[in-house]
C-alpha cells in the first residue's frame, strides 16, 4: 500500500473570474477566464449546482486538460486559465468558479 500525504503551501493569492455571468444557447459554446496574481502549477474549476453540491470539474496541471465537451487552457506566463464548454446542455446550468493551487507533496 502506498500513501501520499499532501499539504498546501500557504500563500496569499488573488483570483478573479470574467465575465461575472455568462449565458449561452443549447448546443452553443461559452468560455470563462480565471486570472490570478501568482503563477502556480495548477488551476481548479468547480461547479456548484442549485442543490448546493460542489464538484471538481477539471484540474489543469499542464497547459491543457480536456474532458468530453469541456476544455481548460492554462497560460502560466499570463497567470490565467480559460474554461470552455462546448455543445451546451440545459444540465450545464450551474455556478462555475476557479481556484489556483500550489501543492507540496511529501
Amino acid at each position: 500500500m502506498c500513501v501520499m500525504i499532501c499539504r498546501t503551501v500557504p500563500q496569499l493569492i488573488d483570483v478573479s473570474q470574467s465575465p461575472q455571468a455568462v449565458t449561452g444557447n443549447e448546443n452553443g459554446n461559452v468560455s470563462m477566464e480565471c486570472n490570478t496574481t501568482v503563477s502556480g502549477p495548477s488551476f481548479h474549476w468547480y461547479t456548484q449546482y442549485g442543490n448546493g453540491s460542489i464538484r471538481l470539474l477539471v484540474l489543469v496541471t499542464r497547459d491543457v486538460d480536456m474532458k468530453d465537451r469541456i476544455s481548460a487552457l492554462a497560460n502560466t506566463r499570463q497567470k490565467n486559465c480559460t474554461l470552455t464548454i462546448q455543445n451546451l446542455r440545459v444540465t450545464d446550468t450551474a455556478t462555475y468558479f476557479c481556484a489556483e493551487g500550489t501543492v507540496l507533496c511529501v
